[in-house]
């Protein structure tokens, strides 16, 4: 029985397919293998070193502070008076005790020791920056009598490891003690300053989670947990049997203070990981087999590819999605078929574009509108108000209100439809308002509040003029003194301006219209609703549905227009 060419072609790339994988397998495993075993010896020696080396660096740098400490001169003089007194004058001791305190705390800052002490040659505690003593101190402690013999020069000892038996709290915890005496010319040291350094804190443990490290002191005493059991032979290098479990054992010496560095690490880990490879090797040789047959079948079903592509790209198109790309297939028809789609999205694409032209050329001529049926009125408001001010001849007032208009008048006419600054926003209305007071002889009480880090966020420009003309027309300009408030808060990614009066305020059926009008995409009404609903429109098309306007307000008590826009800082 013959093969169709498909099955030809599936069973030729399946058979290839699955063999090269196999031998590829195969040969990684081996390397795998080798390169583990040599890694992890290499990896267990660099980390014991690295180990040993931070650990000098650590042990250097806590006699250096030392030194510090035992040639402070004031710390001195504290402790030439502790040793020279019999009677304690416990008001001096108490600052004494404080003064110490402080320089210890400041030389000691962010040194991972459990606790920094000064004690006379008899044991007694002079002073502990962090734990409490028992009443002997540390005088019956073996391992602090044999460092007071020998600590003589002003150099740093260590001590054997020890436990922390003579605190009154945290006990049961290892540690081992670096002393420095209080040298005195020709006399031997009367007071030393120790540290307890904890083992658990000593070595960093960080860098590689299945070495275990050990501590060895210049009497080979060992701290250290290999599997709850401690290891009693360092040798370098050597393969030791603990509880039928393998391990390589790697030590080295520190060059400066006596100690010995131990690590340990399971060579149990290759036998695991040789399990581990047979189980890749079986779930690769699957894996195989089911790549190998997707892949025959992917290459016999290759002519089908480009028009699936095709349809999934005429599905993101019905979607909205306009910038997609076609690519170059191999199949002759897709080609046509694709360039036949990539003509019909670049017309969709022009009547689009024409379409928001148009808009935009709309939105242009309803903010003409409103500038030039807003301008004449407040022009003869204000030219009315010069006049008086004339008759009564207050020219001072005149050159105020011609100074602050020329402003007024060059903000609103040169470039009105571009974005500008809160702050230059907030000018515009300062002047503004400060003209409208002086129409009003000062009946209008109002303050501007923004915070600095908001004067820079972008605004359309003209949006708060006519909502505080809407405030001083219909709002307060029947009352004998009227508010305005206007803030500006932070919102996370939004910014909200806030205009408050104390006005008329409107009755509920008035409020629920004018919501609903903001509500609508197009709620411009020609000759009716240039302020508040121009406003609100022309934030909606420059920024998105999200923004705009909400308005608050009741009969007798007033009105709050809040004003959304993005947060959108511009650069200064």
């Amino acid at each position: 029985m013959k093969l169709s060419l498909k099955n030809q072609i599936r069973k030729f790339y399946f058979l290839g397919f699955l063999i090269i994988i196999v031998i590829a397998t195969f040969i990684f495993a081996i390397m795998i293998s080798f390169v583990y075993k040599k890694q992890m010896k290499d990896s267990a020696e660099e980390i014991v070193k690295l180990n040993i080396n931070l650990l000098d660096n650590r042990l250097l740098k806590l006699q250096e502070t030392q030194k510090i400490i035992v040639n402070d001169n004031r710390i001195k003089e504290i402790i030439s008076y502790r040793d020279n007194i019999d009677n304690i004058d416990y008001s001096v001791e108490l600052y004494n005790q404080r003064e110490i305190m402080e320089r210890l705390n400041l030389i000691l800052n962010n040194l991972k020791i459990e606790n920094a002490y000064i004690v006379n040659r008899d044991g007694k505690v002079y002073y502990s920056s962090k734990l409490s003593f028992k009443e002997k101190g540390v005088a019956d402690e073996r391992w602090f009598n044999e460092l007071v013999k020998k600590a003589t020069l002003g150099v740093s000892y260590l001590s054997e490891i020890h436990l922390n038996s003579y605190l009154l709290t945290d006990k049961n915890k290892k540690y081992i003690s670096m002393m420095m005496p209080f040298t005195k010319f020709k006399n031997l040291p009367e007071t030393f300053l120790i540290y307890d350094i904890s083992l658990e804190n000593i070595v960093d443990n960080s860098f590689s989670k299945n070495i275990k490290f050990g501590i060895k002191d210049n009497k080979d005493r060992i701290y250290w947990i290999v599997e709850d059991e401690f290891l009693r032979d360092s040798r370098s290098n050597e393969k030791k049997y603990l509880n039928d479990n393998q391990y390589l054992i790697t030590s080295l010496n520190s060059k400066l203070f006596g100690l010995t560095l131990i690590g340990v690490k399971k060579l149990s880990d290759i036998k695991s990981l040789n399990i581990k490879v047979v189980k890749i090797f079986i779930l690769t040789l699957i894996l195989a087999g089911i790549i190998s047959n997707l892949i025959s079948n992917r290459i016999s079903d290759i002519v089908t590819i480009p028009l699936k592509k095709l349809i999934k790209k005429c599905k993101m198109i019905a979607i909205g999605d306009y910038n997609v790309k076609f690519e170059i297939a191999n199949n002759y028809e897709v080609n046509i078929l694709s360039r036949v789609i990539k003509d019909m999205l670049s017309t969709i694409n022009y009547l689009n574009e024409k379409s928001l032209l148009d808009e935009k050329e709309i939105s242009r001529e309803r903010l003409k509108a409103l500038q030039h049926q807003i301008n004449p009125h407040f022009m003869n408001n204000i030219l009315q108000t010069i006049k008086s001010l004339a008759v009564s001849g207050e020219n001072k007032k005149i050159s105020m209100i011609t100074t602050l208009l020329g402003k007024i008048m060059a903000y609103s006419i040169y470039q009105p439809f571009e974005t500008v600054t809160l702050e230059k926003e907030l000018e515009h209305i300062k002047n503004y308002l400060t003209i409208q007071n002086i129409r009003f002889n000062g009946k209008i009480i109002y303050s501007i509040e923004c915070e600095n880090s908001l004067k820079n966020n972008e605004i359309l420009k003209l949006t708060l003029q006519p909502l505080l003309e809407n405030s001083i027309e219909h709002g307060i300009k029947s009352f004998e003194k009227g508010v305005i408030t206007i803030g500006v808060e932070d919102d996370k990614d939004k910014v909200y301006i806030i205009i408050s009066d104390n006005g008329l305020g409107m009755k509920n059926e008035k409020v629920d219209f004018i919501k609903e009008s903001l509500k609508l995409k197009n709620s411009y009404i020609s000759g009716k609703s240039i302020g508040i609903l121009n406003v609100n429109e022309r934030l909606k098309k420059r920024y998105g549905e999200e923004y705009g306007i909400e308005i608050n307000s009741k009969l007798d008590i007033g009105t709050t227009v809040i004003v959304k826009l993005p947060k959108i800082i511009r650069e200064e």
